[in-house]
């Protein structure tokens, strides 16, 4: 049975959903259409490690999307790439009123099929096509031929994702961490990127029956290590069974990951004596 309350607030999000699009894209219409600048890499600037910048800075122009305005600029990239924020794309007067009628259709759609959800759940939903418009004009503004994206956790990399095939580009990401505490983790359980690099083997099998069937996923191992210390680490001699493990400051995720470690070079050793 349907509640009203939830209804009522619904409706009253949907609409202003719809108005803050409205006012949005009014102020990014552009007379004419907009000059596209043509980068070879939109990166996404979330302060994290950036040394792929340097490894592909030869493959041509690289802008740097923020996220927001407080996000620092490593100070070795400070001057050298051109950065923007998320929401300075741009309209041409000829987009505007499709945009408009996308927003429009798509979140009365979702009102129509989930108008009974809990407010706060309803509202992640509803901004969902004000979104793909603020990353339209994003990518109508940059035209990358690749996106490095660091959001595998947000929705907006599936919107992302097709509108860069929209333009006939390519959305690339990295999994920047693995779970200690659990095998499934609902941020990471729906994720569709062209090109996916992860650490292991392993996590694409937790994974594989809600990722993308059309996404390639990479074997790269640590996204920090430079050539050099891949080579070092090809290089240097082995030693056992030893395992390094290398893990963040929270204590309560150090002591699962040994806990872990522990039992399966328990079952391990037990193997290979019996």
């Amino acid at each position: 049975r349907r509640h009203s309350r939830p209804i009522l607030a619904n409706r009253l999000l949907a609409v202003m959903v719809c108005a803050a699009a409205f006012i949005w894209i009014a102020r990014h219409i552009r007379l004419r259409s907009p000059e596209t600048e043509r980068y070879f890499l939109a990166v996404d600037d979330n302060s994290g490690p950036m040394n792929l910048i340097s490894e592909v800075a030869d493959g041509g122009a690289i802008a740097m999307v923020a996220r927001t305005k407080n996000t620092p600029l490593p100070v070795s990239l400070r001057g050298r790439y051109t950065r923007f924020m998320q929401g300075d794309g741009v309209l041409g007067f000829r987009d505007a009123l499709p945009a408009i009628a996308l927003v429009v259709r798509d979140v009365r759609r979702i009102l129509r099929c989930n108008a009974d959800l809990e407010p706060q759940l309803f509202w992640r939903m509803a901004v969902l096509p004000f979104r793909r418009i603020v990353i339209r004009a994003l990518l109508a503004r940059l035209r990358p031929t690749f996106y490095w994206g660091r959001d595998p956790y947000s929705p907006d990399h599936i919107l992302r994702r097709q509108e860069l095939h929209r333009i006939g580009a390519e959305s690339h990401s990295i999994l920047h961490g693995f779970g200690a505490l659990a095998d499934l983790y609902p941020m990471f359980r729906y994720i569709s990127f062209d090109r996916f690099y992860v650490f292991g083997r392993v996590i694409h099998r937790i994974y594989q029956d809600t990722w993308a069937t059309d996404m390639k996923v990479v074997v790269g191992g640590s996204f920090s290590f430079t050539r050099e210390e891949f080579a070092q680490l090809r290089n240097a001699p082995r030693h056992g069974r030893d395992i390094a493990v290398f893990t963040n400051v929270m204590s309560v995720a150090n002591d699962a990951v040994f806990v872990d470690l522990d039992r399966k070079s328990t079952r391990l050793n037990s193997s290979h004596v019996s």
